[in-house]
């Protein structure tokens, strides 16, 4: 404007063009200001807006750090009776406005301070917690630049569960008297062996029995862990993922399972990987314990005790030294006292010392004598006699008239029988009499005169251990927790027919926990009498023989139980010792010709199925492979014979362990809290 004046002063007459240049410039001017205004404006609308940006992925991230904070608290609780109540000073409580740990504002100085006093780009956390059974649900605010977001994570504490097989130990059990006969391993070589094979103090490279994983063992589902490194012989097939703690086995596959003939393993999900999870429970059943009292919906036995799950939510109990209780139980019938039975008329007592010393078949034949008369049980107790009829009727007795009741809705615990832990602190003769008859126990003892009690007149130890027998269909969710051993006598499985999908099944033993082989029926009588009867046994031996066709693989079946698979379906955790098949001798996988091969014998192995999960201290004996013979004997030609014992392990994972576990299980040492789910959610 001002050089427009200076023309006109300079007598340039008003309408020449040079007025109208003046004008074009102006209007060009005017432009690229607002132009440069507009962009300008832009400029600052996209610097806020990335700012907002910036803000909405902070506010994400600081939510998520209170998440890692609230875990780490809780990782940190360990094995705290309530970890909410470490992690947050209460149960429920919604924490302050904490800023994430390492962050800096704008200038570069350490976000410190309140909310109040903290920059508006300081990303800041808070969070609340609330817990239901073993699931943590953590809901996390996060906030930066004024934006804030909301995540919720749900935890839960790994578990034993969380894994298809679990050892500490990949070697034999030292207290396993199969794997280590006292005959020829000491104490020292026993307890040297049932260390780890690496660290600062390993098993011996030579000498101890490291049961192997065998070609027709499989896995299937979620993972297979130890502490320890894994053998195979054969090509056992693996579809879950193996991992082990030996350090080599981080950075060398083949390091974390050694391979023997026949390998090397199928490896369906992947090659074996390092990893250092958990190490089994200090202190597995006193949750248990405390869970089954009448007053938390559990049974609390003493002894031993049989269970047989029968559905419907109902089990059949026989605890001869538990006092009977509605609920759960118990006792002595009343009405068993009165049953009729056989017995020796004679003053001699072999009878019952044979079957109460599982003695075989033909040293009972030869004390089994004749004479029998009926008379009741209480002057059977009085005379200390009875036949094998006898006994059998006291047997049928029990399994008829045993206490029908209710799956407890709590826990199932079973104790020894000892002075100050029990109602019942001296089991009476009979109690250990109808104990024996269950095949609860073998009473072998040096004073074999004394029968049921040892010279002092007081019951045997192994009258009074606390041991579970249990088979049958479970309808329900329960554990159960025995300080001793527990034996699976046959099928233990759930009830299908309500299509409910809900049973569970917990089995946690300080002792081992062994699948009892019925092949042991056909060796004693005392152990088997609640399960099947030997007559029964010799005559499907005797009716499979025929003249001309007989296959002596087909006897052996009848008369053994060669051949009988057994289907668990159960979590099973044994806290010091071992899981696997008791006997495994006795079950033989064998392909030979006999009699100059004018008989082909083909007994394939029996199969040890199991649903669910297996964690233990030691590694149990399912199978094992005997010394190949290279020389016929007697007319058995066992040249090219793979001679395999036990039975083929066939162990599948349970998915439905991960989010509903049997209750009170127990958690394992340093056990961490992994994250289950994760969702943003709406700011509370």
């Amino acid at each position: 404007m001002t050089l427009f004046a200076r023309r006109r002063r300079s007598g340039a007459a008003p309408g020449s063009d040079s007025g109208y240049a003046m004008l074009s410039v102006i209007g060009f001017g005017t432009a690229m200001v607002l132009t440069v205004g507009a962009v300008g404006a832009y400029a600052l609308q996209g610097l806020d807006s990335a700012g907002r940006a910036q803000g909405f992925h902070a506010a994400v991230q600081a939510a998520q750090a209170g998440v890692d904070d609230f875990v780490s608290r809780l990782n940190a609780a360990g094995a705290a009776a309530n970890p909410l109540t470490t992690a947050l000073g209460t149960t429920t409580a919604d924490t302050d406005w904490v800023p994430v740990p390492g962050s800096v504002d704008g200038a570069d100085a350490p976000c410190v301070g309140t909310d109040a006093t903290l920059p508006p780009n300081c990303p800041r956390f808070r969070y609340a917690a609330t817990s239901a059974g073993d699931i943590v649900t953590v809901t996390a605010r996060g906030k930066a630049r004024d934006r804030e977001r909301a995540v919720q994570v749900t935890l839960k504490k790994r578990a034993l569960t969380d894994y298809l097989y679990f050892s500490d130990i990949e070697a034999a059990d030292p207290a396993d008297g199969f794997a280590y006969s006292p005959l020829f391993y000491s104490a020292a070589a026993r307890a040297a062996c049932g260390k780890p094979a690496w660290g600062p103090d390993p098993r011996p490279a030579s000498g101890c029995q490291v049961p192997a994983w065998r070609g027709d063992d499989s896995t299937e589902g979620s993972r297979v862990h130890t502490d320890d490194v894994f053998a195979t012989l054969g090509t056992p097939t693996f579809d879950s993922r193996v991992t082990a703690s030996i350090a080599a086995c981080a950075t060398d596959a083949t390091a974390c399972v050694r391979t023997a003939a026949g390998g090397p393993p199928v490896y369906n999900a992947g090659l074996p990987a390092y990893a250092d999870d958990l190490d089994m429970p200090a202190n597995g059943l006193a949750q248990i314990a405390a869970n089954a009292t009448t007053a938390a919906g559990g049974c609390t036995y003493y002894g031993p005790t049989r269970i047989r799950f029968e559905g419907t939510n109902k089990m059949r109990v026989w605890s001869p030294q538990t006092p009977n209780t509605p609920a759960c139980g118990g006792g002595i019938p009343d009405e068993l006292l009165n049953t009729s039975v056989s017995v020796q008329v004679t003053s001699l007592n072999q009878s019952v010392v044979c079957l109460l010393l599982s003695l075989n078949l033909f040293q009972c034949a030869a004390l089994l004598l004749a004479g029998v008369a009926q008379v009741s049980l209480s002057a059977v107790i009085n005379n200390n006699l009875l036949s094998a009829t006898g006994l059998r009727q006291v047997v049928n007795g029990l399994v008829a008239d045993g206490d029908l009741v209710d799956v407890p809705s709590g826990a199932i615990y079973v104790q020894e029988n000892a002075v100050g832990n029990s109602p019942i602190p001296d089991p009476t003769f009979i109690q250990c009499l109808l104990g024996s008859a269950l095949g609860m126990y073998s009473t072998v003892d040096t004073n074999v005169t004394a029968g049921l009690l040892n010279s002092a007149n007081q019951p045997q130890a192994n009258c009074r251990a606390g041991k579970l027998f249990v088979d049958g269909v479970l309808d329900g969710k329960v554990t159960a927790g025995v300080a001793g051993d527990i034996i699976i006598m046959s099928n233990l499985i759930y009830r299908t027919s309500d299509n409910a999908d809900d049973d569970r099944l917990g089995l946690v033993a300080t002792g081992p926990v062994e699948v009892y082989n019925p092949l042991q029926c056909a060796l004693a009588v005392g152990t088997c009498l609640s399960l099947e009867t030997i007559p029964d046994l010799q005559l499907a031996a005797i009716a499979s023989i025929r003249v001309g066709t007989g296959n002596l693989g087909t006897v052996l079946n009848a008369m053994a139980g060669y051949g009988d698979d057994v289907t668990v379906e159960a979590s099973i955790i044994s806290l010091e010792h071992r899981f696997g098949m008791q006997l495994p001798v006795l079950s033989l996988s064998l392909d030979a010709s006999l009699l100059n091969q004018l008989v082909a014998l083909n007994i394939d192995p029996p199969t040890l199925t199991v649903h669910g999960s297996i964690a233990q201290r030691y590694r149990g004996i399912v199978g094992a492979d005997l010394v190949q013979l290279s020389a016929g004997v007697l007319g058995v030609n066992l040249a090219s014979a793979n001679t395999d014992m036990g039975y083929a392990a066939e162990y599948t994972y349970d998915g439905k362990l991960r989010s509903d576990a049997p209750p009170y299980l127990p958690a394992p040492a340093a056990a961490i809290w992994d994250p289950q789910t994760f969702a943003e959610i709406a700011v509370p």
